[in-house]
């Protein structure tokens, strides 16, 4: 009797032992830890509830994963989030990729952690270790030939050799060649265990500055990178120029073109000349400076690689017989303007003088038509200053308006028509409002007619002067 009580007693022990305890446990069942570099490996894990307590569960990945200090790209965990009761397990799969640039036959760890949402005391972190194992090549690459160096302007020919190391046929397979001067890809098939060559042809620019440059071959296969190799060659020097000259004629007129251009990889400098006679010399003009000498037209340039200077001469003969051309015309004009026109010449005479000075004279206005046409409505407007004062006095033209202002006098006089050559004199006296000494000038009569198209012309006389010193008795008797 006692003894049974006793093992009772010890199973509620047992089983309030196993209560308090609880907590989670972890164990594989499954893996893939030997891979080559750029591989998945994958983890299947049980999740044990080891207590009688409900759990929610979070799993998580490597949270270092996909850094540049991490060898693996990402770690994941499906599903990442679980929920447990009592003595209740779980299955969880792991997929981790490794870095493709990982070192062979050596062994990488990640882990992943599961913390409790509802219990924070639960935090538990499981390690996986993957081997990265040496990859089998299916496809061997190498340079089977290609020129050390190569002079601008020429084409550089590169042959590499493929392998097939697999016993199968192996289709669009990806060549890829790239540099900083050229760039070009090829999908060729390799038969089981073939070798072949394949050839790539890259023109290098006439500009392309000498110097060493390295190239890159990469072999794609599956969409996945199975080979790479790399290459040099030297770029040489050149230093060519070429030169054309294009000439185009015209009546009078002759252009000529020249083209100097850098063919050549480097900054050159470089002279030109161009033979000229002597009368093309004296009507020549350069779109580029140019020092003439000898006979000839000559530069020096600095023209950087792939550029050209572009120099044009023209010759023009047309400036000169134009200008003969515009002296006739000019000639022409100015005889129909100064004789062929409608004028009026304003004098001064009829002078009077006293001791203090000039104090009477005469104007007179020759209104005139030159023309060969009949003109009309003819106006002519006369000022003086107000130093001076008409007297009245008028010729057998009378005005037809006097305005008196602050300024002045302003006089006007109408005519009805002047035919061709016809001539009308307007005058009258004026006395000044004191005696003048010196220099006087009178303004300028303004006029205006309607030709026979109706349309109004305006026309403007001389301005006269009149000149009077300090007069003496010698003088006066001589006046």
């Amino acid at each position: 009797m006692k003894k049974g009580i006793v093992l009772l007693v010890f199973f509620l022990l047992s089983i309030g032992i196993v209560s308090a305890y609880g907590g989670i446990g972890i164990e594989e069942i499954s893996s893939t830890t030997m891979i080559e570099p750029g591989q998945i490996a994958e983890y299947t894990l049980t999740i044990d509830n080891l207590g009688s307590k409900y759990y929610q569960l979070q799993v998580s990945g490597d949270q270092y994963a996909g850094l540049p200090s991490s060898y693996f790209e990402y770690v994941f965990v499906d599903p990442n989030y679980v929920e447990l009761n009592g003595q209740e397990s779980v299955q969880v799969n792991v997929t981790m990729l490794l870095k493709d640039d990982v070192t062979v036959k050596k062994r990488y760890e990640t882990f992943i952690t599961v913390t409790g949402i509802n219990e924070e005391s639960i935090s538990e972190k499981y390690y996986m270790q993957i081997f990265a194992k040496e990859p089998t090549e299916p496809i061997s690459l190498y340079i089977a030939e290609a020129a050390e160096s190569v002079a601008p302007n020429n084409d550089f020919v590169l042959k590499l050799g493929l392998l097939n190391n697999m016993n199968e046929d192996l289709n669009n397979i990806d060549v890829l060649v790239s540099s900083e001067l050229f760039e070009d890809q090829q999908t060729v098939q390799l038969f089981d265990e073939q070798e072949r060559e394949v050839e790539f042809t890259f023109p290098i620019d006439s500009s392309t500055s000498p110097g060493n440059y390295t190239y890159s071959v990469r072999i794609y296969y599956d969409d996945e990178l199975k080979a790479t190799t790399t290459g040099e060659i030297v770029v040489e020097e050149s230093l060519d120029v070429s030169e054309t000259v294009k000439i185009s004629e015209d009546f009078l007129y002759k252009e000529i073109v020249i083209t100097i251009e850098n063919t050549g990889n480097l900054e050159v400098s470089s002279s030109y000349e161009y033979p000229m006679p002597w009368y093309e010399r004296w009507f020549a003009s350069y779109s580029v400076d140019a020092n003439v000498e000898d006979g000839a037209a000559q530069w020096t340039f600095n023209i950087a690689p792939e550029e050209d200077v572009v120099v044009v001469i023209d010759v023009d003969y047309r400036p000169l017989i134009i200008g003969i051309i515009a002296l006739i015309l000019a000639g022409i004009i100015a005889y129909f303007m100064f004789t062929r026109r409608v004028t009026i010449n304003k004098k001064v005479f009829k002078m009077k003088y006293s001791t203090d000075g000039l104090t009477e004279f005469k104007v007179k206005l020759n209104v005139r038509n030159r023309t060969s046409k009949k003109i009309k409505d003819i106006t002519v407007v006369d000022r003086l200053p107000r130093i001076i004062k008409p007297n009245m006095q008028f010729g057998t033209l009378h005005p037809s308006g006097v305005e008196r202002a602050a300024k002045g006098v302003r006089m006007m006089w109408k005519i009805n028509e002047l035919v061709p050559g016809e001539e009308r004199i307007i005058s009258y006296d004026v006395q000044p409002r004191m005696g003048v000494i010196g220099r006087l000038t009178l303004p300028a009569a303004m006029g205006k007619f309607k030709n026979i198209r109706n349309r109004v012309t305006k026309i403007r006389s001389n301005s006269p002067f009149v000149y009077s010193g300090v007069p003496d008795d010698r003088k006066k008797k001589k006046r």
